[in-house]
Protein backbone atom coordinates (compact mmCIF):
# COMPACT_ATOMS: atom_id res chain seq x y z
CA UNK A 1 0.00 0.00 0.00
CA UNK A 2 1.33 3.14 -1.39
CA UNK A 3 0.80 5.19 2.49
CA UNK A 4 0.12 4.49 5.87
CA UNK A 5 -3.37 4.01 6.55
CA UNK A 6 -5.05 4.28 9.77
CA UNK A 7 -7.42 1.43 10.86
CA UNK A 8 -10.24 3.14 10.18
CA UNK A 9 -9.24 4.15 6.95
CA UNK A 10 -8.28 0.57 5.99
CA UNK A 11 -12.07 -0.83 7.50
CA UNK A 12 -13.72 1.97 5.71
CA UNK A 13 -12.20 1.16 2.45
CA UNK A 14 -12.24 -2.64 2.89
CA UNK A 15 -16.24 -1.61 3.56
CA UNK A 16 -16.37 0.16 0.05
CA UNK A 17 -15.00 -2.78 -2.02
CA UNK A 18 -16.92 -5.41 -0.37
CA UNK A 19 -20.11 -3.36 -1.35
CA UNK A 20 -18.42 -2.55 -5.32
CA UNK A 21 -17.68 -6.98 -5.02
CA UNK A 22 -21.51 -7.53 -4.20
CA UNK A 23 -22.20 -5.67 -8.10
CA UNK A 24 -23.52 -7.96 -10.56
CA UNK A 25 -23.19 -5.79 -13.44
CA UNK A 26 -19.09 -5.95 -13.00
CA UNK A 27 -16.58 -7.69 -15.11
CA UNK A 28 -13.54 -9.65 -14.53
CA UNK A 29 -10.80 -7.20 -14.25
CA UNK A 30 -12.51 -4.80 -12.17
CA UNK A 31 -13.64 -7.77 -9.78
CA UNK A 32 -9.74 -8.89 -9.77
CA UNK A 33 -9.09 -5.43 -9.27
CA UNK A 34 -11.05 -5.07 -6.65
CA UNK A 35 -10.16 -8.32 -4.97
CA UNK A 36 -6.78 -7.28 -5.43
CA UNK A 37 -7.14 -4.09 -2.80
CA UNK A 38 -9.47 -5.77 -0.38
CA UNK A 39 -6.65 -8.38 -0.47
CA UNK A 40 -3.83 -5.72 0.44
CA UNK A 41 -7.03 -3.55 2.41
CA UNK A 42 -7.30 -6.49 4.88
CA UNK A 43 -3.45 -7.21 5.44
CA UNK A 44 -3.31 -3.64 6.72
CA UNK A 45 -5.95 -4.12 9.39
CA UNK A 46 -4.16 -7.45 10.47
CA UNK A 47 -1.21 -5.66 10.35
CA UNK A 48 -2.16 -2.86 12.54
CA UNK A 49 -4.24 -5.07 14.81
CA UNK A 50 -0.95 -7.21 15.48
CA UNK A 51 0.73 -3.93 16.04
CA UNK A 52 -2.19 -2.62 18.49
CA UNK A 53 -2.13 -5.84 20.67
CA UNK A 54 1.61 -6.06 20.97
CA UNK A 55 1.61 -2.13 22.57
CA UNK A 56 -2.02 -3.19 24.53
CA UNK A 57 0.40 -6.37 25.81
CA UNK A 58 3.56 -4.29 26.67
CA UNK A 59 1.66 -1.53 28.74
CA UNK A 60 -0.24 -4.24 29.99
CA UNK A 61 2.89 -6.20 31.61
CA UNK A 62 4.19 -2.69 32.25
CA UNK A 63 1.46 -1.96 34.15
CA UNK A 64 1.25 -5.37 36.11
CA UNK A 65 4.84 -5.04 37.10
CA UNK A 66 4.19 -1.94 39.07
CA UNK A 67 2.45 -3.31 41.26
Amino acid sequence: MEEQLSLEQCMAELEEVADKLRQPELDIEEMMRLFERGSALAACCRKLLAEYKGRFEKINASSEGND
